[in-house]
């Protein structure tokens, strides 16, 4: 299973755009935390890391139309 925990969030961001809005559902400052990876993101907001990864990796799942 692909994991995205210890990327960052820029580097998630860059994959696909459309994690920002797992990112945006979670008010992650995308500006200042972009260089924090996912887990340290999570942990500094309380959120679990794993649920957070898992919402990024069903978008990443998607297929374009």
């Amino acid at each position: 299973m692909e994991t995205l925990i210890n990327e960052t969030i820029d580097t998630i961001v860059a994959r696909n755009y459309k994690a920002t809005s797992v990112f945006q559902k979670y008010a992650f400052d995308l500006c200042c935390m972009g260089d924090w990876t996912l887990k340290e993101v999570c942990d500094f907001k309380k959120l679990d890391a794993l649920a957070v990864q898992n919402e990024v990796l069903s978008i990443f799942a998607e297929k374009e139309i």
